[in-house]
């Protein structure tokens, strides 16, 4: 698969031990689709002080946003199959594994909010590459 970002130059951008790959799972309960999986376990997910993968928070961090956010109250029903991904300075993103579309989400007055980032994991690690 081609990407518009290589590992090399993520690797290039954060060094060594700012990437994080996720391993590529093929069980059926593991719902990312194709090409956003191949992204994350060849070309990593950067991990840095302004943005951290979810693979760097704590491991009693849940993946899943409606047990993420079952501390602050209820995620929407759209949310209910979403993935944390990670965090961009003091927002969490999410990722909804069957579009691969990225989401910012927030707190709202009375259930949480999202709003749509990047269209794919792709673009948000080409975006990232590029601000570093």
């Amino acid at each position: 698969m081609n990407f518009a970002v290589t590992a090399d130059e993520v690797r290039a951008a954060f060094g060594l031990t700012g990437v994080v790959y996720i391993p590529h799972y093929t069980a059926p309960h593991n719902r990312l689709d194709a090409r956003t999986a191949y992204l994350l376990s060849t070309i990593g997910l950067p991990d840095t002080e302004w943005f951290m993968s979810k693979a760097s928070l704590r491991a009693d961090d849940y993946i899943d946003i409606p047990r993420w956010y079952s501390k602050w109250g209820t995620a929407t029903d759209e949310c209910r199959n979403w993935l944390v991904l990670g965090m961009l300075a003091d927002t969490t993103l999410g990722l909804d594994p069957d579009s691969g579309t990225v989401y910012a989400l927030g707190d709202g007055p009375t259930h949480m909010t999202y709003s749509p980032l990047h269209r794919d994991v792709e673009s948000l690690v080409y975006a990232l590459t590029q601000f570093q």
